[in-house]
């Protein structure tokens, strides 16, 4: 056993090229006051810890391995940059938990081989936190974590959970081409300026609650391939992204497959964030989206314990879904007034008598077209019983009137958001 534990030393220290091969290295609350160098390092041992160690200079151990079953940082505070640059780490359980890094800390091409997990909770990150094409194969955490200056997370692999919940990046944050292979939780995160782009979510990403209050740059990412939640996330600020994918009606979180009350929320709180932004096209896909999940969860298997109560609204959501598409698509509004006045030409024309086809036809028209669109003020006269008009062109006339005022209602709502 190599204990250090409570020593203070003031100069610099340079264990480039140590080999530590007993049974634990342990540096706990000690006290550096000049720079530590542990270049290409060697620590082979059940555990190296440096919990609530002080490292007044800077610090830098790149290409150092750890091969100690648990490594811990707990509590460390680091004043000066921190260079832990290609380092691998190859212990069970690798720990940063609550440790303070004041200046900037680089992390770039570390390998965390830990199967129990990887620990960076409570971290406070005051300079730049340069994570660059590092790679974690266990879980990793980082909740609760603080980072205050510039995030890279860029091409990043992260075989298994990553968790980021209630952390707080107060400076621009990026997560370029990172392959999440299992879920990524961001749930309560406080984010400034963050921008996913290109990156690979294969089984879910968790915004649930989180807060975007400047910029978000979503781009390069198919949500409609990956679960993706969004459930109470707040958009403050703007959102970047590839609209035309999201302009398309065919557009769908695939999280519709998984919950769909998940997804009428996330859709919810997406359609809140672009309507702030003026993107209200969007928002009106997004609504259409967030009814439909809706409408898909009333089902008629619970009729029988809701009442009939629920059956009406079952057949409401239907309803106005088949008629408008819940006021985001007056093109239905069209159609079925297109099939209003033609089924109705077709009752007329069989009413008619004494007249050829084509007159028949003609007439049974103009009919129709005058009760639906002007309410049977169009005066025609037509040889058929005067009982069936009384009943017929009140009828079409109500009708023509709804649809008349529906389509006015949603062309209008689409002109002016467009």
């Amino acid at each position: 056993k190599a204990s250090f534990n409570g020593a203070e030393f003031s100069a610099d220290l340079d264990f480039s090229h140590a080999k530590f091969h007993v049974e634990k290295v342990a540096f706990d609350n000690v006290s550096f006051s000049g720079d530590v160098v542990l270049q290409e390092a060697e620590f082979h041992c059940d555990a190296a810890s440096f919990d609530d160690v002080s490292f007044s200079g800077n610090v830098k151990m790149e290409g150092a391995r750890f091969l100690a079953n648990c490594v811990s940082f707990d509590g460390a505070e680091f004043a000066g940059d921190v260079v832990i640059r290609d380092v691998d780490f190859e212990g069970t359980i690798i720990s940063f938990e609550a440790a303070v890094f004041s200046g900037d800390a680089f992390f770039e091409g570390i390998k965390c081989l830990s199967e129990e997990g990887t620990f960076f909770n409570n971290a406070e990150f005051y300079g730049d936190a340069l994570f660059r094409k590092a790679k974690f194969r266990g879980p990793t955490y980082f909740d609760d974590a603080e980072f205050h200056g510039k995030t890279s997370f860029e091409k990043c692999l992260f075989a298994s959970e990553v968790a980021f919940d209630h952390a707080v990046f107060s400076g621009r944050t990026y997560f370029r081409a990172v392959d999440f292979r299992e879920e990524a939780r961001f749930v309560g995160c406080d984010f400034a300026y963050v921008a996913f782009e290109n990156s690979k979510f294969h089984t879910m990403a968790v915004f649930d609650f989180a807060c975007f209050r400047e910029v978000m740059v979503l781009s390069g990412i198919d949500l409609s391939q990956a679960p993706a939640s969004f459930i109470g996330t707040s958009f403050e600020g703007r959102i970047y992204l590839d609209e035309e994918s999201w302009k398309q009606r065919s557009f769908r979180l695939h999280l519709e497959e998984v919950d769909l009350s998940k997804a009428a929320e996330s859709y919810l709180s997406l359609r809140r964030g672009f309507s702030n932004m003026g993107k209200y096209r969007i928002a009106g896909e997004l609504f259409y989206r967030e009814m439909t999940c809706r409408k898909n969860m009333m089902t008629l298997r619970d009729v029988r314990r809701q009442g009939l109560r629920y059956l009406v609204d079952w057949i409401w959501m239907r309803a106005f879904d088949l008629l408008c598409g819940f006021g985001e698509r007056p093109r239905r509004v069209i159609a079925w007034s297109v099939f209003v006045i033609l089924a109705f030409t077709g009752i007329y024309y069989f009413l008619i008598s004494g007249a050829t086809v084509a007159d028949r036809l003609l007439m049974a028209f103009l009919l129709s077209l005058g009760a639906f669109t002007l309410g049977g003020l169009l005066q025609i006269e037509v040889p058929i019983t005067a009982a069936w008009l009384w009943i017929l062109w009140p009828l079409e006339s109500a009708l023509g009137w709804a649809m008349l005022s529906l389509f006015m209602l949603t062309f209008t709502r689409k002109m002016s958001r467009d």
